[in-house]
């Protein structure tokens, strides 16, 4: 089974310790009494705010990275993004835009890609969620077209969800380095230590996906404002 094709499906089985976590931080989402939980790791800050308008569209995001990486220099990212698009979002937008997620990560950096992309759905917390599961090493010259921004190994696991209120809304994970990177035999080559640290971010970034991200509405019981995630 080669790397690229079959690291995803192993992080299903992936069982590893993983670090503390500082605690559970909300988000609100505006003009509404929902919020977006998500248990930040220890030793995480948020990094970076914006938010942009254009027309009736309105793009929010978050990023948080380990104290002492930016967002300019980073191993390890978490980024939320909530967007209130023109029209209400529709009954599949939240699994079309991890569809989306998944089919543009691997045309715009990867050599080759899975056979099947995995796009699993659940109903979280009374929400309609998607998760994406990318990881792949890069190509050069999907590198040099960004060198400050794009790693040999770039992962990159995601929620997608819709609110009540009509925004769309993705928490991404991301983990990339410079010092793994294809070893000619659908494997990774580098030092034994940063393919340990490899193998545990991907496991924490399973966990992160799978328990510690949800939408809540402080308003309604049915949903509370609680992690790990209520399915």
């Amino acid at each position: 089974m080669s790397f690229r094709v079959g690291l995803l499906s192993s992080l299903f089985v992936l069982s590893a310790t993983v670090a503390a976590h500082a605690g559970t931080i909300g988000i609100d989402i505006p003009d509404s009494t929902e919020k977006v939980l998500i248990d930040l790791p220890e030793g995480w800050v948020e990094a970076l705010t914006d938010e942009k308008a254009s027309g009736t569209r309105r793009t929010i995001i978050h990023e948080y990275v380990p104290d002492g990486q930016t967002v300019s220099d980073w191993e390890e990212m978490i980024t939320v993004v909530l967007t209130r698009p023109e029209k209400a979002p529709d009954d599949e937008q939240y699994v079309n835009n991890a569809k989306a997620m998944t089919i543009k990560f691997y045309r715009d950096l990867c050599i080759g890609h899975p056979e099947r992309m995995m796009v699993p759905t659940e109903t979280r917390n009374g929400y309609p969620t998607a998760l994406f599961y990318m990881s792949c090493i890069v190509r050069p010259e999907a590198k040099a077209a960004r060198p400050e921004q794009v790693k040999n190994l770039e992962s990159l696991i995601g929620i997608s969800m819709t609110s009540q209120g009509g925004w769309s809304l993705q928490v991404q994970r991301a983990w990339h380095t410079n010092k793994l990177e294809d070893d000619g035999k659908a494997g990774l080559k580098g030092p034994d230590k940063k393919r340990d640290e490899f193998e545990a971010a991907q496991a924490a970034m399973m966990k992160f996906a799978q328990e510690e991200v949800v939408i809540c509405n402080t308003a309604d019981s049915a949903k509370p404002c609680t992690l790990p995630v209520p399915h």
